[in-house]
Order: C-alpha cells, then structure tokens, then sequence
C-alpha cells in the first residue's frame, strides 16, 4: 500500500492578498498529489479563496504587549507541534 506524502503550509490568515492568493493556489495543486493540512492562525477573517486540503486554525491573537506576543507565539508553536504529529499518524 503506498502512503500518500503530506504537507503542512502555515499562513497568517486567509483575507484578500498576494500572500494569501498564493498559499490558496499552492495548497491546490499540492492536494493533487499529497495529503495537504493549511495552518492559519486566526480563522476570523473570512476566507476569500479556495483551498486545497484541510484547514487547521490556531486562532491565537497578536498581541499588543511584548508578554503577550510571546505568550501567543509559544502557544502557536505547540499547536503547530501538536498537528505535525497528529498528520504523521
């Protein structure tokens, strides 16, 4: 039985942009070939463009203090960690 490869593609979000037209078109022609997981970290803003495979959302904020931004970053970083290891399975 083969495995199908999978790929993990992490963006901010999926609002109107360059960044978030080429994530969508990349997921999209990966999906026809592997098993692709979209990382955003804030689902709240709506998601504009077609993407291929499954979304997984953080939503973790910004944050507006340096405390906070660290906080939300390792919190980011063990989600992240959290979901490679589930896909791996």
């Amino acid at each position: 039985m083969d495995e199908v490869a999978r790929v993990m593609i992490l963006a901010p979000d999926f609002g109107y942009g360059g960044a978030e037209r080429s994530v969508a078109a990349i997921s999209r022609a990966l999906a026809e070939s592997y098993q692709v997981h979209v990382v955003v970290f804030n689902k709240n803003i709506s998601q504009v463009y077609a993407v291929g495979g499954r979304v997984h959302s953080l939503e973790v904020g910004g944050g507006t203090t340096l405390a906070k931004k660290v906080l939300f970053f390792f919190s980011a970083r063990n989600q992240v960690k959290a979901i490679a290891k589930k896909i791996r399975r």
